[in-house]
């Protein structure tokens, strides 16, 4: 008695087949996936003197890949170089605190993106009861009488 033939079993095309396809896919997603990245900046464009802002920095990756990106944030003479990761489609906002000290511009800036600050002077506190005090010297000799008529009612100053 002969012994029957078994049906021939494929098991090697098969997995060929699945390591092409593998491969394939390690291709597609390592060589033709790619992340985009763009970067933007929001801050305020003036300050008073003391006042306290925020430079937010926004990385958005707008390719189909996650990655990191390399970026220098800059504010004045302080430089910060950080390595953002974001995944694809999506965005990270970093957010970085301002201090205006010194009258003038202030430079801010994060990778190509360069803005300017500038901050104004800070307004003397107003004294209690909301007047101001004047001093200096009077060239001219005053007339604390015709004064007090002109910060009077505005009638015409009475004869004594």
């Amino acid at each position: 008695m002969q012994p029957e033939p078994r049906p021939k079993r494929h098991y090697w095309l098969v997995a060929i087949l699945i390591l092409v396809v593998l491969v394939g896919l390690g291709v597609y997603t390592f060589m033709l996936l790619k992340p985009e990245f763009e970067v933007s900046i929001d801050y305020p464009s003036t300050l008073t003197q003391g006042q306290r802002g925020e430079l937010k920095v926004t990385v958005r990756n707008k390719g189909d890949k996650a990655g990191s990106y390399e970026l220098e944030v800059g504010i004045d003479d302080n430089v910060w170089r950080v390595k953002v990761w974001v995944p694809a489609g999506s965005e990270n906002v970093l957010k970085y605190p301002i201090v205006a000290t010194a009258v003038g511009p202030l430079k801010v800036r994060a990778g190509d993106k360069v803005g300017q600050i500038w901050v104004n002077p800070a307004l003397p506190p107003t004294p209690p009861g909301g007047m101001m005090t004047m001093v200096g010297a009077v060239g001219t000799p005053v007339s604390w009488q015709s004064l007090e008529n002109l910060s009077g009612s505005g009638k015409a100053p009475e004869k004594r």
